[in-house]
């Protein structure tokens, strides 16, 4: 059972450093895309710095709350971050760097709301629906080329939060749901690259702010 969990661990480390390393390569030739792919690509990190933190040895103390917190920026910033990103990528919508960074720091006040409030297990399910929700509507806009990836990338990223609630609810490590996040993220990842490529000559940064 330790090399499973190890494999997925590892598939989604390196699923998350090979789609944020395009990302954050793409950003030079992306022109107005070129925040957006930031935006990614710092996403991308989030999920890797959650994953190599599983690593440390969680003996308590600082490194134990390190743990935590890679694993919360994750889950509650990482996550709803990306299918932002995805949602506005369908709809063209190329924000500045002020707004996706207001939209950053209005998550990790909700987070910290619903945490106080003792909302946390409520709103991780919601937020997950949510994601869910932005992805597949951010599928629905892009050509088809793209539109096929974004698709399975949502059933995937689906499929996994499925098993994730599961995994929480008997107290297991979420395999499954690394194993399908990893693969979402290509997916993903692809679907970005490939509407990218699609994408009209028109958009020009600040298209929208």
């Amino acid at each position: 059972m330790e090399a499973i969990i190890f494999g997925a661990n590892l598939a989604l480390l390196l699923s998350s450093a090979v789609s944020g390393l395009w990302a954050f390569k793409a950003r030079q030739r992306a022109a107005g895309a070129a925040v957006m792919l930031g935006v990614w690509a710092l996403g991308c990190a989030f999920i890797a710095c959650a994953i190599a933190g599983q690593w440390l040895p969680a003996a308590g103390g600082d490194l134990e709350v390190l743990q935590r917190m890679a694993g919360n920026l994750a889950v509650y910033a990482a996550l709803p971050l990306m299918a932002i990103t995805l949602f506005a990528l369908g709809r063209r919508l190329f924000w500045s760097a002020a707004g996706w960074g207001r939209l950053l720091l209005g998550l990790f006040a909700l987070f910290e709301l619903t945490r106080q409030l003792g909302y946390g297990n409520g709103y991780l399910q919601l937020l997950g629906l949510a994601c869910c929700g932005g992805t597949l509507a951010a599928a629905l806009r892009l050509a088809r080329a793209a539109k096929v990836s974004a698709l399975a990338g949502t059933l995937a990223l689906g499929v996994g939060c499925y098993f994730y609630y599961r995994a929480g609810t008997h107290g297991e490590d979420p395999v499954a749901f690394k194993l399908l996040a990893a693969l979402a993220l290509l997916l993903l990842t692809t679907a970005i690259r490939t509407a990218l490529a699609q994408r009209p000559a028109a958009a020009q940064p600040g298209d929208a702010q």
